[in-house]
């Protein structure tokens, strides 16, 4: 819930707030197990493409359930283009939607 709530403060301009969520759920003697999916759509909403491709990498490699949506989740429209993103939708074969 916590990861819901950053991408909330991240996308309402609180960038303050949405920060200091990240870094607790970034910090496992508080938060315990956070998946890197949450983590990347937390950066995508910060606007920080390169952790959020970061992130995403970790989520692929790691064979987090979620990445099946990379091809239909609209919070990942803003990293969509990046070459990084196509290559991991190629690398699980994940079509992209138009």
């Amino acid at each position: 819930m916590l990861a819901y709530l950053a991408q909330a403060r991240a996308y309402s301009g609180d960038r303050g707030e949405a920060l200091k969520i990240l870094h607790r759920l970034q910090n496992p003697s508080q938060s315990g197990f956070v998946s890197p999916w949450d983590l990347a759509l937390i950066y995508v909403a910060l606007g920080d493409k390169k952790n959020a491709l970061t992130y995403l990498e970790k989520a692929v490699d790691q064979h987090v359930g979620w990445v099946v949506r990379l091809g239909v989740d609209p919070a990942l429209d803003p990293i969509r283009t990046e070459p990084q993103f196509e290559q991991f939708s190629q690398r699980i074969g994940i079509p992209q939607t138009a």
